[in-house]
């Protein structure tokens, strides 16, 4: 049995059963429509613009994708992946690895269950299923929009509409409990 098996372009499993060994190098696309076994391996991503698909659902073990030029890595709109080790994307400070869906506009969905390692990614249309959101403090993490279970926190608005006018211009009072108002939008809930 191969402990580690190279393939320079895509890996197309359309039926019957792949059995991954413990290391899996692609340099293709992969496409799934019958059974990947990770046998709780590491599937490695080595080549630049890159693409996951197929009919059905993939539970990869270790995956991982790293750039140091920027490329696309793009995630299917019709089934989940989940990654039940660790999920390690990640780009360089000016090379970007890009997370996208094969349809603008509809989210990707995946399921880390495991570790993350992220680093210079630039996120859109992608659905982060797991309970436990995605935390990107301090990885350099771009949100190009419309992503679900990220930790992306913009900033709140600046406060509006203070209240009462009386208070405003900067009046004071002797009350220990003043009723103050303002207007302030988070758009992170």
């Amino acid at each position: 049995i191969a402990t580690s098996t190279t393939v320079s372009g895509n890996l197309s499993i359309n039926r019957g059963i792949f059995r991954a060994p413990s290391s899996t190098y692609l340099g293709g696309n992969f496409t799934n429509s019958a059974t990947f076994v990770n046998s709780s391996g590491t599937v490695v991503f080595t080549g630049g613009d890159q693409s996951i698909g197929g009919s059905v659902s993939t539970t990869f073990w270790n995956f991982t994708k790293n750039v140091t030029s920027t490329h696309t890595l793009t995630f299917p709109t019709s089934t989940t992946q989940v990654f039940r080790g660790t999920m390690d994307l990640q780009g360089t400070a000016s090379n970007l690895l890009l997370l996208r869906s094969n349809a603008s506009g509809t989210q990707s969905r995946i399921d880390p269950q495991g570790g993350r390692t992220i680093g210079y990614l630039d996120v859109k249309d992608n659905y982060n299923i797991n309970a436990t959101i995605i935390d990107v403090t301090g990885a350099n993490i771009t949100d190009s929009g419309n992503n679900t279970g990220w930790g992306f926190n913009t900033a709140p608005s600046s406060p509006g509409s203070l209240g009462p006018a009386s208070f405003v211009s900067g009046s004071w009072t002797t009350s220990t409990a003043p009723a103050l108002t303002f207007n302030l939008s988070d758009p992170d809930g």
